[in-house]
Formats: C-alpha cells, sequence, structure tokens
C-alpha cells in the first residue's frame, strides 16, 4: 500500500536536530530542506500542506539568518501552506514578527516532541477544513450556464458571465460565431436578464428576410408610411414598449437597409435611437454574424460605420469542436429531452457511441448533434444507442482520444519546453522552476528527444 503518512517538510540546517526530529515525528513522511534554495525547490516539488521552519536558520552567503526570507518565499508561492516555527525562546522580537507573517504556531527550541506533534496535528487538521470549505466554496459560487446553456466549458462559462455582465448596459451586441453555436440562445438570454425582459423580443434573418426590417416598428422610416400617412403609435410614441431586436446573420443586410440601420442607431443624449421624422424609439439591438464583418468592409459589401456602432461589445462563440467536454455532456441532455418530448423511455448512450461523439468534428455545432441524437432516438427502439445508430460520416473525426498516460507526456513535454526557453537552457534553473531534480529534468528531456 501506499504511505498514507501526511507529507511534512521541514527547513532544518542542523543534522542532529534533523535526527531528533526523524525519531520523534515518524507518524509523517518528513521530507527535509537545509537552506533557503532547496526549501523553495522543494516546496514547488512537494506542495505541503504544513512546514516546520527553523526561523535562524543561517544564510550560506554570509552568515546571516535566512529563515525570514525562507518564511516569505513560503507564503509567496504557497499561501495556503501552514507554517509552524521553531525559535530561540529567549528572543521574543522573533518570535512576534514570526506570528505577524501568519506563522501557525511557535515552538520554542529545544522542543518538547509531544508538544511539537500536537501542534502539527492539530494545524495538518485545520489546513485539511480549510482546503475542504476552499472547495465548498468554490462548488457554491461555480458558475452556472444561463437558461437553455448547458456547458462545461472554461470559455463558454466565461462568455455567459459576459453576456450577464452586458445585460445590465444597454449597448448594441455583436454575437459572432459559427452556424449552429447558439447566437440565438445567447440573444435570448440577454434580453430575459436585461430591464427589457417584460418586453417584446423580435428575431429577424437578415439573410432570408430582409425586407422585414423596414416593417419593424422601431426601424420603420416614416417616409415609407403610404400617402405620407404619419406612422403608427407603436412606432412613433416615445413610451412605445420594444424590447430586443436580434438580427441573425447581419452581415447578409442590403446596403439600403444597413444604412438605415446604422442611422437608427446613432444615440441621442437619452440613450435612445432616432428616427429620420425626429420620434425616439427604444429598442435594444443584438446581432449575430458567422462572417468577419471586417472582411466584408473591405470588400465594401458592409457599411464601416454600422460596424463601428454593432462593434461596441462583441462576444466571440467557439464551436462545439473546442468546447472541451460539451459535444458529449449535449448528447446525454438531448437523448433525455427527445425521448420526453415523444413519450418514450429515453435509450441510454453506449460508451462506443459517447466515444464517437466526443471525437467527431460537428462542423454543424450544437444544431447538427441536436438532429444526430433526435434522430438516433426516435428511429433506434433498443434501449442502447450504439455509435453505429449516430449514422456519423466517416472522415470527420478527430484522432482517438489520449489516455491518462499520453495526456501526461504532451503537458509535461510543453511545460518542460516553456521552462528552458524561459531560462535560456539553464538545467538547475529549469529544475527549480518545475519542482524537480536535475536528473529527473535530464530524463524528461531525454525522454522527449530535446537534448
Amino acid at each position: 500500500m501506499a504511505d498514507e503518512r501526511p507529507l511534512l517538510m521541514i527547513v532544518e540546517h542542523d543534522v542532529g536536530l534533523q535526527k531528533q526530529m526523524r525519531w520523534c515525528l515518524d507518524r509523517y513522511e518528513l521530507v527535509f530542506a537545509p537552506d533557503r534554495e532547496s526549501a523553495i525547490t522543494k516546496l514547488r516539488r512537494y506542495e505541503p500542506a504544513v512546514v516546520l521552519l527553523d526561523i535562524d536558520l543561517p544564510s550560506a552567503a554570509h552568515g546571516s539568518n535566512a529563515g525570514f526570507a525562507t518564511f516569505g518565499d513560503i507564503v509567496a508561492f504557497a499561501p495556503a501552506t501552514r507554517v509552524v516555527v521553531l525559535a530561540d525562546p529567549d528572543d521574543r522580537s522573533r518570535a512576534l514578527r514570526a506570528v505577524a507573517m501568519g506563522a501557525h504556531d511557535v515552538v520554542a527550541r529545544p522542543f518538547v516532541a509531544a508538544t511539537l506533534d500536537t501542534i502539527l496535528q492539530r494545524a495538518f487538521a485545520l489546513a485539511d477544513l480549510e482546503r475542504e470549505a476552499h472547495e465548498l466554496e468554490a462548488r457554491r459560487i461555480a458558475p452556472v450556464p444561463l437558461e437553455g446553456l448547458l456547458t462545461r466549458d472554461p470559455r463558454m462559462l466565461d462568455i455567459c458571465r459576459q453576456i450577464e455582465r452586458f445585460a445590465t448596459v444597454d449597448v448594441p451586441v455583436l454575437l459572432n460565431g459559427e452556424s449552429g453555436t447558439g447566437k440565438e440562445t445567447l440573444a435570448r438570454a440577454l434580453h430575459r436578464l436585461s430591464s427589457r425582459r417584460h418586453a417584446g423580443f423580435v428575431a429577424i434573418d437578415c439573410a432570408a428576410f430582409p425586407e422585414a426590417l423596414s416593417r419593424v416598428g422601431p426601424f420603420a422610416d416614416a417616409s415609407d408610411a403610404s400617402g405620407g400617412a404619419p406612422p403608427t403609435p407603436s412606432a412613433s410614441d416615445d413610451a412605445a414598449p420594444w424590447g430586443t431586436l436580434f438580427l441573425d446573420d447581419v452581415g447578409e443586410l442590403p446596403p439600403p437597409l444597413q444604412a438605415r440601420l446604422a442611422r437608427h442607431l446613432d444615440r441621442d443624449a437619452g440613450g435612445h435611437a432616432r428616427r429620420r421624422d425626429g420620434a425616439r424609439t427604444d429598442v435594444r439591438v443584438v446581432c449575430a454574424t458567422r462572417r468577419d464583418l471586417r472582411e466584408l468592409v473591405a470588400q465594401g459589401r458592409f457599411r464601416a460605420d454600422l460596424l463601428d456602432r454593432l462593434g461596441e461589445t462583441v462576444v466571440a462563440l467557439p464551436p462545439l469542436r473546442e468546447r472541451h467536454g460539451d459535444a458529449a455532456l449535449l448528447a446525454h441532455a438531448l437523448a433525455r429531452r427527445t425521448a420526453e418530448r415523444h413519450r418514450r423511455r429515453c435509450p441510454t448512450l453506449a460508451e462506443d457511441a459517447v466515444d464517437a461523439i466526443a471525437r467527431h468534428r460537428w462542423p454543424g455545432n450544437v444544431r447538427q448533434l441536436s438532429a444526430c441524437v433526435e434522430r438516433a432516438v426516435v428511429v433506434t427502439e433498443r434501449a442502447t444507442i450504439h455509435a453505429r445508430d449516430l449514422r456519423l460520416a466517416p472522415g470527420d473525426d478527430e484522432a482517438v482520444l489520449p489516455n491518462l498516460r499520453q495526456a501526461r507526456d504532451e503537458a509535461e513535454r510543453r511545460a518542460v519546453l516553456a521552462v528552458m526557453a524561459r531560462v535560456d537552457g539553464n538545467v538547475a534553473r529549469a529544475a527549480s522552476l518545475l519542482g524537480i531534480s536535475r536528473p529527473t529534468l535530464y530524463g524528461l528531456l531525454s525522454r522527449f528527444g530535446l537534448r
């Protein structure tokens, strides 16, 4: 069985005290560091929960005390680590200074073994409680995806937080991402979280129905009214209850409507769009595009001034293939939702099906995944869905997922490359920063062909 004793790091230069500690602290797995430099290296390598530090540690350079400098290093590199200080009982000032720096406790030297052991046990117990409390707090305040959005990907969770912040700021928002990445879902979430949630949400596909924009109240031009008739009350009334206008595929908007949209996005002092007839409207515009609008501007197909107005707040949505773990997560949820909608028992996704879903690149993103899973749930009569039931096109899969050893090797290779580049090939410094010994680093360099 693996050694389950708690790891205690001891920073002590006195060989006699080291031997005494080995004898009386046998309940712990002991790691000794005789000086400041080795203490830093071993602190980064072992990440101990508790450190026993001789505050009268001498410096190898000029004989002066290095204990407080080492204490400062521990606080800087591992602020959660609890430090128990060994100090001379006649030097009260050092003990007070150690406490001020955050020492868990101060033990007089020469120490009583039973007393030191009790203090260390309490330090480990409190370190465990603090770690558990931090984990509970992290789970409590963990970001929750917006309604209608299911994700565990850090980038998407960050986008959720952006949408929550942007909902309180009444400016246009541009959602940029491939088809099927959930742009309308985020637009609706933005509307629900805003002060306009009790008003209307109007969605228009600029590629399919661009002419519909000219009939939407806030953007209906008074000059369009037949026979010079005045605009409808909903278009002219300053108190019109307009909420959010979502313009999908805004890059496909015809030039005349681009000009009208740019004009109505000009703001007056009151923060409202102003129609050409002078009437004010109150609507928030959220746009979505899968195109590079700057490229369209360079081609003369999109107005630069309109892009300036829409580009105040841009949210870039990553494709599903870049959202780590989301495809499999969504597949399970989509299978349950489809089964509930069709009032049938939800089939289980077999391991080979989940693996195929995780490896597929999904060029159509969530929309394609949804259609694939729904078809499999409806067509399959068995209680389990296998990879063959998904009918995924071959040649569009990612490489086979690495196992943990392969993933670890790749992470180690990248870390070694990055640190060696930073220290300009200095193996000693690189080993210290990586928290490993020089022989271990030489072994890694040889294994990865980096010698």
